[in-house]
């Protein structure tokens, strides 16, 4: 209950920190010992994630405002936990089993070409989703670098290489999750895309590969 109260943050407000993916390597590093005894309810998951990293001046934990800058991991967008794939659903989405009621999972690398043992994670709730939010579309980023906005979470049912919960292990068990934007860059090159001013940014439903 903890952790669907924790995923369904749709109301965060405000700049968003810019985040990196060493951030979230460290942040992994800060909580690495938590299990889920250690998080049994929302004010014990502030104590515990709400304050773990100083970053900029600002301290980061679950419950801030992060932006991302990175890449797709080619071809892994894809709806989680569906009955297509042998699944039950989530708690978090009242264990309906559709695509359009399930999270879709984003696996993110410093390349688009990483293995997903190294990847970080992005997920975009079925609530409130754009219907032009979808896993093709998301996938078609290719090369292209994506700039993720939404809540820093950490998702103690998943693992990484050396110990968790279930499913594929990844590098950081720390996510953003819910997305709440989510744009793609029209080059290839992130030192790039990532100086100002902002042009070649698009909103994900307007990208054309």
């Amino acid at each position: 209950m903890a952790e669907n109260h924790a995923k369904n943050s749709f109301c965060l407000t405000g700049d968003a920190t810019d985040i990196s993916y060493q951030d979230l390597l460290q942040l992994e590093g800060k909580s690495k010992n938590l299990v889920l005894k250690d998080l049994p309810d929302p004010e014990t998951r502030k104590a515990n994630l709400g304050n773990l990293l100083s970053l900029n001046g600002q301290t980061i934990g679950e419950g801030t405002l992060v932006r991302l800058t990175i890449y797709v991991i080619q071809g892994g967008a894809d709806y989680a936990d569906t009955a297509a794939k042998g699944f039950h659903g989530e708690s978090v989405n009242c264990n309906r089993t559709s695509p359009e009621e399930n999270d879709i999972h984003i696996p993110l690398g410093e390349k688009s070409t990483a293995a997903e043992a190294m990847s970080v994670t992005a997920e975009m709730s079925p609530h409130f989703r754009p219907a032009k939010w979808t896993p093709d579309q998301i996938n078609a980023a290719g090369d292209h670098p994506v700039r993720v906005t939404g809540q820093l979470f950490y998702d103690s049912a998943h693992r990484t290489p050396s110990g968790g919960r279930t499913g594929d292990p990844r590098a950081s068990l720390w996510e953003i999750h819910p997305v709440y934007a989510f744009e793609v860059c029209g080059l290839t090159d992130i030192a790039a895309c990532k100086a100002p001013p902002d042009a070649d940014w698009k909103p994900l439903d307007q990208f054309a590969p």
